[in-house]
């Protein structure tokens, strides 16, 4: 499995955030029973990259805590079979490490922080 997590801001959290997202995603991963070998990207912005990101991709013009781009379009929740037609394969998996590629969750330190200090969260 490949875990891509960049921080493009000067911010930095007072956790080891690449080692707890590595172990959500495996979490996840082997709760909806994914026998795939997958690549997953993290990045972490601030409030005015994911407003950026919003509104070039879903035209709301405003900050939010978290965006996801799916690698792929599922039909219903964990059900993998899309993934069998041969005719996917080439547009879900990674030609040279034969991965599958999710996609790509962003999220924006800023309004985590925000949301954290509202709801009483360390």
């Amino acid at each position: 499995m490949t875990f891509y997590a960049e921080n493009e801001t000067a911010l930095t959290l007072s956790f080891p955030w690449e080692s707890l997202f590595q172990k959500v995603a495996i979490q996840v991963l082997d709760t909806e029973k994914c026998d795939y070998e997958v690549c997953v990207n993290l990045l972490l912005t601030d409030n005015a990259g994911i407003r950026e990101l919003n509104r070039e991709n879903r035209q709301i013009d405003k900050e939010t805590d978290v965006l996801s781009f799916p690698g792929v379009f599922f039909e219903n929740p964990s059900d993998f079979s899309v993934l069998e037609d041969e005719n996917t394969e080439a547009d879900y998996f990674d030609p040279d490490t034969g991965e599958l590629l999710l996609g790509d969750i962003v999220i924006s330190i800023e309004k985590m922080e925000e949301q954290a200090k509202a709801y009483g969260h360390s």
